[in-house]
């Protein structure tokens, strides 16, 4: 998967992802990424996201994310 650009609105920031790519796996109910990559706030982000039995009542997620030279005066 990749975009050129998301824009992310809320009632008090605004933030633009660019360069946004991943690539993912959907299998027996799980979905996992390994590197999902994205250019925001003036640095960058390299993240992760797991979902264990999606079709279960109580899915596990898990997420983890290294954010590098953002600014949050670009939010």
């Amino acid at each position: 998967m990749s975009s050129a650009a998301i824009n992310e609105r809320s009632s008090t920031s605004n933030i633009l992802l660019t360069d946004l790519s991943a690539t993912y796996l959907l299998r027996d109910g799980n979905f996992k990424s390994d590197d999902i990559k994205a250019r925001l706030l003036g640095g960058s982000m390299a993240a992760k996201f797991d979902i264990q039995g999606l079709a279960q009542a109580a899915p596990r997620y898990q997420a983890q994310a290294a954010l590098h030279s953002i600014s949050l005066e670009q939010a």
